[in-house]
């Protein structure tokens, strides 16, 4: 596409979009294309002006700072957050990377050719491109492009396809179905056991919904904002969040938001303390401690006089070892992946399970299970 050659300078922005849809540290990337904490090329230490539409080699746009297309229909904006954002003349967002909040992060068309969003040195995005002479345009059509002075695309915004890290509105997941991060680093499954479960590149679970066994449960993201695991309409997991058009994003850096059309994030798996829910490899629950499910409701204590106990929010007991009475006794989440109730090294209860870095999960759906870092149930209440 023709670029106006019109020199014009960088202009500051208004305040930051309302509507600027933002993932959290997420990073978008080309398929194939990973991104370490890399050292990142110098950049021109001044924002020169720009041509019109071209944000050109040693460039950079602070905070505040934008380039529109030569026709005037789109803004790429660096936002005072450390979102980069494309907005049309309607002020919709077509494009953003996803690094907010990063206040003081600027955006440069470095001149090794990659155009980076950096953080005190630190890159947060970058389209992982190389040459001499790069430049980023902002096309009439609403793309954006890395080219080469001759006019070559090393990178274009129309082969970034957002909908795969998504699950919009009214989709679902079922058995076997899956949304994964922009960098390709992290898949959200929806496992045909009926957990839905974050895994990174390496294989290691990031977050599971702890609903297994329930073969045929699906994960839905409702219309009523509610993101939910359900099987024959019982919720057996959900976010408990409300609102229109909510979005669950599965991020670059790990993370899974649930946001709203204008970015506000109802949900987030880095507010979720998992450790809470569950047992670990080594860990122990002595008289009076305890683990809870996400949602709250579910409680297994290891009461003072000797007795494993799971109970719900009424109070109901759902499950229990049947060790009391032994004042003293504790709960062992065993290297060997046996879970224990002992006194005095005496085994009083155990599943008889085994397997390395085994871990007890206290279930929304009241169910305990014993698994493996593949997810492997070992062994369930019921």
């Amino acid at each position: 596409m023709s670029i106006r050659p019109r020199r014009v300078g960088l202009r500051a922005g208004a305040a930051a979009v309302a509507t600027a849809v933002v993932f959290a540290g997420s990073i978008l990337t080309t398929a194939g294309t990973a991104l370490a904490d890399q050292p990142v090329a110098a950049a021109s230490a001044a924002s020169a002006a720009a041509t019109s539409g071209v944000l050109k080699s040693g460039e950079k746009l602070e905070g505040g700072q934008e380039v529109e297309s030569a026709n005037g229909t789109f803004t790429l904006r660096m936002q005072t957050d450390g979102n980069l954002v494309l907005l049309n003349d309607k002020g919709e967002v077509k494009f953003h990377t996803g690094t907010a909040p990063n206040e003081g992060a600027v955006a440069t068309m470095q001149t090794d050719g990659n155009f980076t969003v950096t953080k005190n040195g630190k890159a947060l995005f970058h389209t992982g491109t190389t040459g001499t002479g790069v430049n980023m345009h902002i096309q009439n059509d609403g793309n954006l492009t890395v080219r080469t002075p001759d006019g070559k695309v090393l990178w274009a915004l129309s082969d970034v396809n957002q909908s795969k890290a998504e699950l919009r509105t009214g989709q679902a997941l079922k058995g076997g179905e899956e949304r994964r991060s922009f960098n390709g680093k992290n898949t959200l499954r929806m496992q045909t056991d009926g957990n839905l479960v974050l895994i990174n590149d390496a294989g290691k679970v990031l977050f599971h919904t702890g609903t297994a066994p329930n073969e045929g449960a699906v994960a839905t993201m409702q219309t009523d904002g509610n993101l939910t695991v359900t099987k024959n309409g019982k919720a057996l997991f959900h976010t408990g969040t409300t609102g229109k058009n909510v979005t669950l994003h599965v991020q670059d850096d790990g993370n899974l938001t649930l946001r709203t059309p204008d970015g506000k994030v109802l949900w987030a798996l880095s507010d979720v303390n998992q450790s809470k829910a569950e047992l670990r490899t080594g860990q122990a629950l002595k008289g009076g401690e305890e683990r809870k499910s996400f949602n709250g409701k579910n409680t297994l204590r290891m009461q003072t006089d000797g007795n494993l106990v799971l109970t719900n929010a009424a109070g109901k007991v759902l499950w229990h070892t049947a060790t009391a009475p032994n004042a003293g006794a504790v709960a062992t989440m065993q290297a060997d992946g046996n879970l224990t109730v002992t006194k005095n090294g005496k085994a009083l209860f155990h599943t008889g399970t085994k397997g390395k870095n085994v871990t007890l999960h206290v279930q929304d759906d009241e169910n305990l299970t014993l698994r493996t870092p593949d997810g492997k149930v070992l062994w369930a209440r019921r």
